[in-house]
C-alpha cells in the first residue's frame, strides 16, 4: 500500500492536480556535459524543518541542518533517478559536475559521526565509503509529502540530524521520527536564477580576507600554514570576472591550511597564550593523553596522523602504536580525528565531540594535566585560541635524534623477568644507539617503524607475578588522612582456602600464575594448585580457586603510579582485582 500511495503523490505532482502535490518531487533528467537538463525541477528542502542548503557547512564544507532559511543558489536541490536504481541530489551552487554525497565509513547504532558534502565522480570512485545513491519513501504512514531517504540497497543508513550536521542515523527507527523527516517544495526556475548569484559581494569580501591572512602565513611545508599554490588557486577565482557567488563560497572552503601527512613525525604543542615561559606538549602516559612540558627526548611526545576515510585523520602515540580512541583514552582501535585550522592554531577533536583541551591549566602555571574533550559554547571549533588550541610541528632531525625509549626496566627485575606495560632493556639501548647516529629523517622513520620497542605485553607461553603497586606509594585512606606507601609488595598469592595477598617471595610457587587466552579475554591460571581464578564479582567476598573455569579477565591499559598499572578486570562487572589488606 505504501509503494502504491508514493507512486500516486509522483502522478499527482507531474500532473499538477493539487497545490499540495506540488511539494512531491519529481525526478529530472541527470545533467551532462557540465550543464543541467532541460527538464530539470527545483525544489527547496528540509531536513526536521530545517532547509538544507549548499551554503550552510562546516569550515570543511560539511552540511549543517541547522537553517531555519535558506537562500541563494545553495538553498535549490534537484533529484534524478528511479525508484529501482535510486536517487541522486544535485545542488544548483555545488553545480552538475558534483553530486550529493553521505561518508558512511564511521557510522554504527551508538555513534553515527557521519558527514555530507558534495563530490566529483572521480572522488566518488576512490572513496567507496561515501555513499551518493538513496532511496526514498513516504515518511511512518502518512499520505502526505513528506519522506525518509536512506542509503540506496543499504541497511538501515537513513538521512538525520546529527547534532548540528546532515548524516546518517543507523536505525529503522529512523522512519517515524522528526529528524529523518524530508520535505521538497517545488519552485520556478525563475527563482532559481534570480538567486545565483545572491550574497555573491559578501563572499567575495569573505574570499578575500581569508587570503590576506592566508598570504600572511605563506609556507608550503608546515601544519596550520598555506601554499603558494592553494592561495594562487584561490586568486585566480577572486580575480575572474566570470565568478559567481557559489565560486567564491567554494574557493573559500577550498582554500584550507596544510593538512598533516603520513609518514612524518610530529609533535603536538600548546598555543594557548598563557604558557608563556615553558613549552606545552600533548604526549601519551599508557593509554591516558595528557599535556606537559615539552622534552624532546621523551618517545611518547611523538605521533604519526594519518588522513583516515575523506575528512579526517588516525593520530598515533609512535612508541605504543595506540591510536587516539577517545580525547581521554588510547587504545589499538583508533577513532576518526578532525583538525580544524585557523591563522597560527589547530583544533583538535575526536568521534564528533568536544575539542582536546589542557585540563587544570591554570592560566598557565600548572606543570601538567590529563586531556580532554571540552569546549563552551562560545568556543567555535577552528578558532579557538585558549587551552584547546594547539600547533602540529613536523619533529626536526636534530629532534628526533635525541628520542628515547626507557632502558630503566624494573626497580626489581623478578628474577630476570619483566613487567608488563615496560620495555625491554637490551632492545631499549639498542634502538637509543641506532637513533642517535641517524643521518637522515628517512632513517628515523625507518627505525621507529621496524625497531622502535613495542611494550612487553601478556603471552601464553609465560608465568608472571600479579603485585599491587598501590601499597608502594602514599595514598589516602578511608578518612581521607595521608598514609606513607608501605616498601613491601603485595602480591596475588594461592592460599589455604581462597587466594589471597602476600608479601613477595621469590620462591613462593602460589605466586606464579599464567594466562590461558579464551573468547574475550584470559582464564588465569594458577601454576602451583593448577586451580583457575574464580569468583571475582561486584558484591562476592572474596576470589577462590576453582577446576573448570568461568571469570574471563581482560588487561586495562592504566598509569597508577611512576608504573604502568597491570588492571585485570572480571567482564562480567566493573569491578577489578582489589588488595583487600590495603588502607
Amino acid at each position: 500500500m505504501k509503494k502504491i500511495t508514493f507512486l500516486l503523490s509522483l502522478l499527482l505532482a507531474s500532473a499538477g492536480v493539487t497545490a499540495s502535490a506540488q511539494d512531491a518531487f519529481v525526478a529530472s533528467s541527470a545533467p551532462s556535459n557540465g550543464n543541467w537538463a532541460s527538464d530539470t525541477k527545483w525544489y527547496k528542502m528540509t531536513l526536521g524543518g530545517n532547509h538544507l542548503s549548499a551554503y550552510n557547512t562546516d569550515h570543511n564544507g560539511s552540511l549543517l541542518d541547522n537553517s531555519a532559511t535558506a537562500d541563494g543558489a545553495g538553498a535549490y536541490w534537484c533529484v534524478v533517478g528511479d525508484e529501482t536504481n535510486g536517487y541522486k541530489f544535485y545542488n544548483r551552487a555545488a553545480g552538475p559536475n558534483k553530486v550529493f554525497g553521505i561518508v558512511s565509513a564511521f557510522t554504527n547504532d551508538y555513534n553515527d559521526v557521519t558527514r555530507a558534502s558534495f563530490y566529483t565522480s572521480a572522488t566518488v570512485s576512490a572513496s567507496s565509503e561515501v555513499g551518493t545513491t538513496f532511496d526514498l519513501g513516504l515518511y511512518a504512514n502518512t499520505t502526505s509529502n513528506e519522506y525518509h531517504v536512506k542509503l540506496h540497497g543499504a541497511g538501515n543508513y537513513y538521512w538525520n540530524k546529527r547534532g548540528k550536521y546532515l548524516g546518517y542515523w543507523n536505525s529503522s527507527a529512523a522512519t517515524g521520527v522528526g529528524g529523518s523527516k524530508v520535505k521538497f517544495s517545488a519552485v520556478e526556475l525563475s527563482e532559481v536564477e534570480a538567486a545565483d548569484n545572491v550574497s555573491a559581494e559578501a563572499f567575495k569580501t569573505a574570499l578575500s580576507e581569508k587570503i590576506t591572512a592566508a598570504k600572511a602565513l605563506l609556507d608550503d611545508n608546515k601544519v596550520g600554514y598555506y601554499s603558494q599554490a592553494a592561495i594562487a588557486k584561490a586568486q585566480t577565482v577572486l580575480d575572474a570576472t566570470a565568478s559567481t557567488a557559489a565560486d567564491y563560497y567554494f574557493a573559500k572552503i577550498e582554500l584550507k591550511p596544510n593538512a598533516p601527512k603520513a609518514g612524518v613525525l610530529y609533535r603536538i604543542k600548546s598555543a594557548n597564550s598563557a604558557f608563556k615561559t615553558t613549552t606545552k606538549v600533548i604526549y601519551h602516559d599508557g593509554a591516558t593523553p595528557k599535556w606537559g612540558n615539552e622534552n624532546v627526548t621523551n618517545a611518547s611526545q611523538y605521533w604519526f596522523i594519518e588522513p583516515y576515510g575523506s575528512f579526517c585523520y588516525k593520530l598515533q602515540a609512535i612508541d605504543s602504536k595506540l591510536y587516539l580512541n577517545s580525547a581521554s583514552q588510547l587504545s589499538a582501535t583508533p577513532n576518526y580525528v578532525e583538525i580544524a585550522s585557523t591563522p597560527g592554531l589547530v583544533n583538535i577533536r575526536v568521534l564528533g565531540a568536544a575539542m582536546l583541551h589542557a585540563e587544570g591549566h591554570n592560566g598557565g602555571q600548572g606543570n601538567e594535566g590529563n586531556v580532554i574533550a571540552y569546549e563552551e559554547s562560545s568556543q567555535i571549533f577552528g578558532q579557538e585560541g585558549g587551552p584547546s588550541s594547539w600547533t602540529i610541528v613536523e619533529a626536526t632531525l636534530d629532534e628526533a635524534k635525541q628520542m628515547r625509549v626507557s632502558e630503566e626496566g624494573t626497580p626489581e627485575k623478578y628474577e630476570g623477568g619483566l613487567l608488563v606495560g615496560t620495555f625491554e632493556e637490551r632492545k631499549a639501548r639498542a634502538f637509543n644507539n641506532k637513533i642517535s647516529s641517524s643521518a637522515t629523517m628517512a632513517d628515523v622513520l625507518n627505525l621507529v617503524n621496524t625497531d622502535l620497542p613495542t611494550s612487553v605485553t601478556i603471552d601464553e607461553n609465560k608465568y608472571y607475578r600479579l603485585v599491587c603497586v598501590s601499597p608502594k606509594i602514599d595514598h589516602k585512606d578511608s578518612n581521607n588522612n595521608n598514609v606513607k606507601g608501605d616498601p613491601t609488595y603485595t602480591t596475588l598469592t594461592r592460599g589455604t582456602n581462597n587466594v589471597v595477598t602476600a608479601p613477595f617471595s621469590k620462591g613462593n610457587v602460589d605466586q606464579i600464575w599464567k594466562f590461558e587466552k579464551t573468547d574475550g579475554g584470559y582464564y588465569l591460571k594458577n601454576m602451583n594448585g593448577n586451580g583457575y581464578l574464580n569468583n571475582v564479582r561486584q558484591g562476592n567476598a572474596r576470589a577462590s580457586l576453582v577446576n573448570a573455569p568461568s571469570d574471563k579477565f581482560e588487561i586495562m591499559e592504566g598509569s597508577v603510579s611512576t608504573q604502568k598499572a597491570l588492571h585485570v578486570v572480571g567482564v562480567m562487572s566493573t569491578a577489578c582485582l582489589f588488595a583487600e589488606n590495603n588502607a
